[in-house]
């Protein structure tokens, strides 16, 4: 009993997956034929919209910037005209190399393929009912811009905080607290 719709659903899933992969692959081709400003590509990435097999969003890495953008698969377009876009890396201050020696750095930047850590300053970024980072503590963000696009992050790739991690440094280089999606890692 119900064993046609469960046959039916896994051939569907089947087929999806079939579908997106081949998708990701085109995609990956746009990617790699297109110019991403006077720079070269280290590397790329597409990441699936749900629902649409044909829509990607790309990250490009080069050695100074990330770019970010949108594949359609069936027109084969790259849109990447948003200078929004464009995100530079980030200096390494004190702090950030501090913050990549911690443990949440260390198993984040190892499982993170387009990281950007970013030094945020001496605010409180963070609201957490386990946490009250000292003011004179500096926080330090880890996001992956894989999760970076307008479904994730209201259309802002600047603005996501899917998979955000934290890390508080003291003035001294100490790891004052750890914070993985508003969670205290201990």
């Amino acid at each position: 009993r119900g064993r046609g719709w469960a046959i039916a659903a896994l051939c569907l899933v089947g087929i999806d997956l079939g579908v997106r992969a081949g998708e990701h692959h085109r995609a990956l081709h746009l990617i790699s034929n297109t110019s991403f400003g006077n720079q070269p590509m280290l590397r790329a990435g597409a990441e699936p919209y749900p629902v649409n097999p044909f829509h990607w969003f790309a990250v490009v890495e080069t050695p100074t910037y990330y770019q970010t953008g949108s594949v359609n698969t069936r027109a084969e377009t790259v849109d990447t005209s948003d200078q929004d876009d464009v995100i530079f890396k980030p200096p390494v201050t004190p702090a950030v190399a501090a913050a990549k020696r911690s443990w949440l750095g260390r198993v984040y930047l190892d499982w993170a393929r387009f990281p950007l850590v970013t030094d945020r300053g001496r605010a409180n970024l963070v609201a957490s009912d386990d946490l009250a980072p000292q003011p004179q503590d500096t926080a330090v963000e880890f996001r992956d811009l894989r999760f970076a696009y307008s479904f994730l992050s209201a259309g802002n790739p600047r603005a996501s905080s899917v998979l955000t991690a934290w890390v508080y440094v003291t003035p001294s280089g100490a790891i004052d607290a750890m914070v993985m999606n508003n969670r205290l890692q201990k």
